[in-house]
């Protein structure tokens, strides 16, 4: 089976290295670069030719900016949100961004590996109380 290529964005180096050494771990994922902020996510994906990112939104360049740049690259990766906030605007304006996945840094459990890969594939995974309620805002948008 082939590993997803996976670039993880995060200002937080404990948190970078934690997601890594978890991904890492499983075979399933190959970690192709690590980044401090965002201001490096496009030639990253472009040089490795990741096809996941695993992005924070609270830092330089992160979030919806770094989600919306991913977005114009052909063929796009897939973005997934990992990161402390869970509040409706940011959720919507990620959703907005393109985001497919948004997981709460302090609540990723067991399931979240699993949750990556179905990402991976193509599904959208909420991982937030409202998020039926931030997901009917961005699509009346």
């Amino acid at each position: 089976m082939r590993q997803t290529r996976v670039v993880i964005a995060d200002d937080n180096r404990a948190m970078r290295d934690a997601l890594a050494d978890v991904l890492r771990s499983t075979g399933d994922f190959e970690v192709v670069a690590e980044l401090a902020d965002g201001h490096g996510l496009v030639p990253s994906v472009q040089e490795t030719g990741a096809t996941l990112v695993v992005l924070d939104v609270a830092m330089d360049a992160g979030g919806q900016v770094g989600a919306a740049a991913l977005q114009a690259l052909s063929p796009a990766p897939v973005v997934v949100a990992v990161t402390a906030t869970d509040d409706h605007e940011t959720v919507v304006g990620l959703l907005e961004a393109g985001v497919t996945g948004y997981f709460v840094k302090g609540t990723l459990g067991d399931g979240f590996v699993d949750d990556l890969l179905r990402c991976a594939r193509g599904e959208v995974i909420l991982a937030l109380p409202h998020a039926g309620r931030a997901l009917q805002q961005a699509l009346a948008r």
